[in-house]
């Protein structure tokens, strides 16, 4: 079961909250490309954690 996904591309992103009803695990979404405002709006109906890849890397 996961609980996070980490997805590349806004593509990837739309096809996992698509289907986040199938994902009852599913608690948070990192993405490595910038967040859409599409996105953050699929995230927040499905109650999904919409995190950015970039804010959790450390340099």
């Amino acid at each position: 079961s996961l609980s996070v996904v980490i997805v590349n591309s806004e593509e990837n992103a739309l096809k996992v909250l698509r289907n986040v009803k199938d994902l009852p695990t599913l608690k948070s979404l990192v993405m490595v490309d910038p967040i859409t405002p599409q996105i953050e709006k699929l995230a927040k109906e499905g109650n999904i954690n919409l995190l950015q890849f970039s804010a959790l890397v450390v340099s």
